[in-house]
């Protein structure tokens, strides 16, 4: 699958486009795509809130429901761990872990919706 970084618009294959496609899913609120209304996670709900370890916990399991729904396309990729960190400037990072085509991998994703380092 091909797909295009929505911060620099260079084209993705391979890891680097199932990291962006990843992103895109945990990025974005269920029920703010006209015609995919159930694409997204729950996760960017709890942004700005204050964000404990109850709130941090929360972000995990949607995070993990957002992986296993057949609407958000990530069947080809099987988590296994998944942790949140946020940094001094609040910002929410996941720490995943898992199996992407057969292949273990581990990866970290900006939960706040900016472009991170490859």
């Amino acid at each position: 699958m091909i797909g295009i970084d929505p911060f620099t618009g260079k084209t993705l294959d391979g890891f680097a486009q199932f990291k962006s496609r990843f992103q895109q899913v945990v990025t974005t609120m269920i029920g703010t795509r006209q015609k995919k209304p159930n694409f997204g996670c729950l996760a960017p709900s709890r942004q700005g809130k204050n964000l404990n370890q109850i709130v941090i916990n929360q972000m995990q399991n949607d995070v993990l429901d957002a992986v296993g729904s057949p609407d958000n396309g990530l069947s080809d990729f099987s988590i296994s761990q998944c942790k949140i960190t946020v940094n001094q400037s609040g910002s929410a990072f996941a720490a995943i872990s898992g199996r992407w085509r057969n292949k273990a991998v581990e990866f970290e994703v900006n939960l706040n919706g900016t472009s991170t380092a490859t």
